[in-house]
């Protein structure tokens, strides 16, 4: 009996020390961020990731509209220019943007002399002298049957500097092929996205379209910031053969060029064209595909540098309230590319955040194998010993 009495007891404490490690915090597995830990939705997240990417581009045309004979409507020629947005797509200078926003030096410029003509002469229908400028009017550059001369420029935020980097097109595919381009920087270490293979985008998929809008006007300003907006994924259509994807994103018409990432922050796709002029309730995006065809074409590879790795993981860590990784990893961000764009104020955050919240539980980024291993020791302990109690109750 006493034999009897102590194995009973046995039991007893395995069963205590069963619950109480199953009803441990720290190794319930549908345990959830503490309330009073503030957790980045899906979509800062991605925000946080794809951002440093975007720079704003600028584009100047200059050239001479020509009357059908010959002469310039105007004495000296026209100058004029555009602004849209990119994204890094290789630390070593390339950039990615809009086709559109490459070319179109000759529409802009007509545009900028119909103005000018119904300016000059307010009598005049610029409906009709915007139509008979299409149909007649020359524009070149300064060699008769020249194209009219185009400068590209890009300005990224997160230059040491924030100085404004001459930019060559590499490539380019029109609007109505593709709406792609490449282009080509003089810098390296610039801050990179992922780029998509364009697999699992189907409709409904959420989405965040980044890009500078039409209302910046300080564009040399090194602390610009992109703007960023949410939607999903509504439509997969096609222009001709040339697909293309349709959020519900309100992207404003500058924005074109700019990256549209999926949640983990990988770019599916390049702003394409919406109404001109305005802010709409909709955006069509140029499928990744097409991009990463122009850049293999050009031998171009999508690639992320050290520094960009390094604070992708900063913002994993930061994200899951791992305060401490996060800072380590945004000191290597800083310390490879010391103006990385966010780094530091995320960093500065995360010190913040660190002090008010401490470091998240290991529960919060997994489960806790060690003490799972102790359950799983505990549960087979318990096991083997109510087998033991059973076949001594028998005898």
């Amino acid at each position: 009996m006493p034999d009897r009495h102590r194995r009973t007891r046995f039991a007893a404490i395995l069963v205590l020390l069963l619950a109480a490690l199953i009803g441990s915090p720290a190794v319930a597995l549908g345990d959830q961020d503490s309330p009073e830990r503030p957790v980045p939705s899906q979509e800062q997240r991605a925000a946080a990731l794809v951002t440093p990417s975007v720079v704003l581009v600028k584009a100047e045309a200059r050239g001479w509209v020509r009357f059908p004979d010959g002469p310039p409507i105007k004495v000296d020629p026209f100058v004029t220019g555009w602004r849209c947005s990119g994204f890094v797509v290789n630390p070593d200078g390339w950039v990615a943007t809009a086709g559109h926003c490459a070319e179109g030096a000759r529409e802009a410029l007509l545009r900028t002399a119909v103005d000018w003509a119904v300016h000059v002469i307010p009598t005049l229908d610029p409906a009709l002298v915007t139509e008979t400028a299409q149909a007649n009017w020359r524009v070149e550059g300064d060699e008769p049957g020249s194209p009219p001369s185009l400068a590209m420029t890009v300005i990224a935020g997160g230059t040491a500097d924030g100085e404004a980097l001459g930019a060559e097109v590499a490539g380019l595919v029109p609007l109505t092929e593709g709406d792609v381009a490449l282009l080509k920087v003089q810098r390296g270490g610039l801050a990179a996205a992922e780029l998509s293979t364009d697999t699992g985008v189907d409709l409904g998929t959420p989405v965040v379209s980044a890009g500078f809008p039409g209302t910046t006007d300080t564009a040399a300003e090194p602390t610009l910031r992109p703007v960023v907006a949410g939607g999903e994924i509504n439509a997969k259509k096609a222009t001709g053969t040339v697909p293309v994807y349709q959020t519900d994103a309100e992207v404003s018409e500058a924005m074109s060029g700019g990256p549209t990432a999926d949640l983990k922050g990988v770019a599916i796709g390049v702003n394409s064209v919406g109404i001109h002029g305005q802010t709409q309730p909709f955006a069509f995006v140029a499928p990744a595909r097409g991009l990463t065809d122009l850049m293999r074409e050009k031998g171009v590879t999508p690639a992320l540098g050290p520094a960009d790795t390094a604070y992708r993981a900063g913002v994993e860590h930061y994200s899951d309230g791992n305060y401490t990784a996060a800072i380590a990893d945004f000191d290597q961000v800083l310390s490879l590319a010391p103006g990385y764009p966010g780094a530091a104020d995320l960093r500065t955050s995360a010190e913040q955040e660190r002090d008010r919240y401490g470091d998240a539980a290991p529960s919060d980024s997994g489960p806790n194998w060690y003490l799972l291993g102790a359950l799983a020791v505990l549960l087979a302990v318990g096991a083997g010993a109510v087998v033991v109690i059973r076949r001594a109750d028998q005898a």
